[in-house]
């Protein structure tokens, strides 16, 4: 029998994710045409992207969890951003896939089994793409940059969506009036046996894809747990680490922290890159309205780092202008309150102590009772 052949198979197994996915890697021609006739295919590759949410965005999933506990809705964004970024990189095969196989499935095209079949496709460029990320799990640095990974692991998704078109042209043809014409028969072949264990084929699969989670896993937590203080967010009550940097907004000379002891503080983290900080410009400028003149102090803070230059920052500036002081950062100032998120906002009393941090987009209302809290206090 051919891999292209759709067996009835008899193992229970193969209602096992874990085996359905060893078996689109072991036997490409079954497993497609199993999800072909059944479907599952977007199902398992929503199962991968959970997958590798755990196993290689550990460091990100650990710092949203812990994050949670920030007085922000922000927070939970953060959560659900880093599944998001999974899936995304699911979404640019995936989508593609189904595309191809729709065009080239011809008169036996069927959108919504091709999207199954091109689901599917995602769990080969999973695994060639997860070694490399295993890899930079355990160095702990990304030895192999993504423009190197992702061109096997593309390979190994075009070499699923051969097979998988195969799958498709093999389907019956529907003619004008509906009536179901089938293709040309394959010559008759003896049904196989029952499945008892898993073959040599399928038993390399499944040890391959359960080494590379498994060395991913184990080389992000290893990250993690040495690297707990840097990932836990700002403790709140804890002093305001100081700082002195210059401006970026035209205005010469610098803004300290020490200088505003006395104000409300609110801290905004910020790069000319980052789309969510665009989007936020509006809402800290109705904030800076509301509270810019009632004892809140606004510093923009800008973490574009060594890939931007000044130039670009003003001229980024020129385009947003903001109505309060934006000064820019060499890396201290970031790290020393451990953002790792744009936009990130930090709310300081005032006395000096850290009230809270805001992740990511955030309402002007919730910011706004924040401050008002923060300005009752004592």
């Amino acid at each position: 029998m051919t891999d292209e052949a759709a067996p009835a198979v008899a193992d229970d197994a193969l209602g096992k994710f874990p085996v359905r996915i060893a078996r689109l890697l072991a036997s490409p021609g079954q497993a497609l045409a199993a999800v072909d006739a059944r479907g599952g295919g977007i199902r398992d590759a929503l199962l991968l992207t959970l997958v590798g949410l755990v196993a290689f965005r550990f460091q990100q999933l650990a710092e949203a969890v812990m994050a949670l506990g920030q007085p922000s809705q922000g927070s939970l964004g953060h959560l659900v951003g880093v599944w998001v970024g999974e899936l995304n990189e699911a979404a640019w095969v995936v989508i593609p896939a189904a595309i191809a196989l729709t065009a080239l499935a011809g008169s036996r095209r069927d959108p919504a089994q091709d999207l199954e079949l091109a689901a599917a496709c995602y769990a080969p460029f999973f695994l060639v793409r997860g070694m490399a990320r295993a890899v930079n799990a355990v160095v702990g640095a990304d030895i192999v940059p993504d423009v190197v990974a992702f061109g096997p692991a593309a390979l190994a998704a075009l070499w699923a969506l051969a097979h998988a078109w195969r799958v498709a042209r093999a389907r019956p043809v529907k003619s004008v009036e509906g009536a179901a014409e089938s293709a040309p028969a394959p010559a008759a072949a003896a049904p196989p046996p029952p499945v008892t264990a898993p073959p040599r084929r399928l038993v390399g699969a499944m040890l391959l894809g359960a080494a590379v989670v498994g060395v991913g896993l184990a080389g992000n937590v290893v990250w993690a747990v040495r690297r707990m203080d840097v990932l836990r967010p700002m403790p709140r009550g804890g002093a305001a680490p100081a700082f002195q940097l210059p401006r970026i907004d035209g205005t010469p000379g610098m803004v300290s922290l020490a200088s505003l002891r006395g104000n409300v503080v609110l801290l905004d983290f910020w790069a000319t890159w980052c789309q969510p900080c665009i989007a936020m410009i509006p809402v800290m400028e109705q904030l800076h309205r509301d509270f810019g003149g009632r004892g809140v102090s606004f510093v923009g803070i800008n973490s574009d780092g060594s890939l931007t230059g000044e130039d670009q920052i003003r001229a980024f500036l020129v385009e947003h202008p903001s109505p309060y002081p934006m000064v820019l950062d060499d890396g201290r100032a970031n790290a020393a309150y451990r953002i790792r998120l744009l936009p990130q906002f930090v709310l300081i009393g005032r006395d000096g102590s850290v009230l809270g941090t805001f992740l990511g987009m955030v309402s002007r209302q919730e910011i706004g009772t924040a401050l008002e809290r923060a300005l009752a206090a004592p």
